[in-house]
């Protein structure tokens, strides 16, 4: 089954999780913003390259630690993203 489409990748580092990302996900939901995010994307044990490589939508948010994060930035690479 496909995964839904989302409006927003948060792309982040584990350093921004609980001071940016939390917050912005209780935000979008809120909002009614759909959103990938981690957490709430990624059954344990699954690969989490697999389940960004799924749900990646077309608008990738980097908070600052991702945008100096490789690895993190590796996760959202299937969009451009400018520092």
């Amino acid at each position: 089954m496909a995964e839904p489409e989302r409006d927003v990748f948060l792309c982040h580092a584990g350093e921004d999780k609980d001071s940016i990302v939390r917050p912005l996900y209780k935000a979008f939901t809120d909002a009614g913003i759909s959103y990938w995010y981690d957490e709430a994307e990624i059954p344990w044990g699954h690969s989490i390259t697999q389940k960004v490589n799924e749900g990646v939508p077309g608008v990738v948010l980097p908070t600052p630690g991702a945008l100096n994060c490789g690895y993190a930035m590796a996760r959202g690479n299937k969009v451009p993203v400018e520092s």
